[in-house]
C-alpha cells in the first residue's frame, strides 16, 4: 500500500469475501386438506435469513425464512410474490403469481326424503355412491333414490381435496313400493324387482278411469301428483320377468 509520500507498507492479513448468489423460488405447492391450508416449499440460496415480500389483495406483506429449504403455510387467495432479500441486503426478483383455490367451507351432510338424496349446494364436483359403487358423477347436490342400499356422496373442491358425507342406509319394505304415501305433491314409485327391459304404471281413480300411463326403463319414477284431486287412487305396475307377466296394485292416498 502506498501513501501520498510514496512510502510502502504491507497489509499482512487475509480478507475472505463469501458472497453467494441470492436466489429464492417456490419448489412445490401442497394442499393440506385436513387443515385447509396450502404448504409452499421455498428453496433459497445466499446469506440466510431471507425476507420474502408478496402482495395479496393489494396489501404488501412478508415472511422470514431461516433455512435454504423451508415450508410455509398460506390460506387460499391470489399471491403475487415480488422479491426476496438476504441478510447481506442482496435483492432477488421473484415475480411469481400463485393462485390458491378455496377449500370446501362445510362438511358434507347427506339427507333423504326417500324420493331424493340431497346434500348442501355448491359449485364443486359431486360423486354419488351406492353400496360403495359410484353411480352418478353428473348430478350435483341431489339425486333420485335408486332402491335399497347404503348411500353417500363425496365432494371434490377446487383445491383437489375430497370430503365424504355421512352414510345413509335406505331400505324399502317391498320390492315394489310407493313413498311417501299419503302424499300431496309428489311420490316415489320404486320397482326394485328384476324386470326385462321396462315396466309400466297406470294411475286410475276409484271408478277405474285411467288418468296417466307411462313406460319406465329405470327402477325409480318420481310421480307428480300435484294436479290430482284429493282422494284415493290405484297404481297398477306391470312388467315382464323371464317372459312372464307380473302385475301389482298399490293404493295411493292424495292429500
Amino acid at each position: 500500500m502506498f501513501d501520498k509520500e510514496g512510502c510502502i507498507d504491507t497489509l499482512d492479513f487475509n480478507l475472505n469475501i463469501d458472497n453467494q448468489k441470492n436466489t429464492v423460488f417456490i419448489d412445490s405447492i401442497h394442499a393440506n386438506c385436513n387443515s385447509k391450508v396450502y404448504e409452499l416449499d421455498f428453496v433459497a440460496s445466499g446469506a440466510s435469513p431471507w425476507t420474502i415480500y408478496f402482495n395479496k389483495l393489494n396489501i404488501l406483506d412478508s415472511i422470514l425464512i431461516n433455512s435454504p429449504i423451508s415450508t410455509q403455510q398460506f390460506s387460499n387467495g391470489i399471491f403475487n410474490f415480488l422479491e426476496a432479500k438476504d441478510s447481506n441486503g442482496c435483492m432477488y426478483r421473484i415475480d411469481s403469481v400463485v393462485v390458491l383455490q378455496p377449500f370446501l367451507n362445510f362438511t358434507p351432510f347427506l339427507q333423504t326424503n326417500y324420493v331424493e338424496l340431497f346434500a348442501q349446494q355448491s359449485n364443486n364436483r359431486y360423486y354419488w355412491y351406492q353400496n360403495n359403487n359410484i353411480i352418478d358423477t353428473i348430478s350435483m347436490y341431489s339425486i333420485k333414490v335408486n332402491g335399497d342400499g347404503e348411500y353417500y356422496v363425496a365432494i371434490i373442491d377446487n383445491a383437489g381435496c375430497t370430503y365424504e358425507s355421512n352414510k345413509l342406509n335406505i331400505e324399502f319394505p317391498e320390492l315394489i313400493s310407493l313413498y311417501p304415501n299419503p302424499a300431496s305433491k309428489a311420490t316415489s314409485l320404486l320397482v326394485d324387482a328384476d324386470f326385462d327391459d321396462f315396466w309400466s304404471y297406470s294411475i286410475l281413480d276409484m271408478t277405474g278411469k285411467l288418468i296417466e300411463k307411462q313406460v319406465v326403463y329405470q327402477k325409480h319414477k318420481l310421480l307428480d301428483i300435484s294436479n290430482l284431486a284429493t282422494g284415493s287412487y290405484n297404481i297398477v305396475i306391470e312388467y315382464n320377468k323371464d317372459l312372464k307377466k307380473e302385475k301389482q296394485v298399490l293404493r295411493l292416498i292424495k292429500e
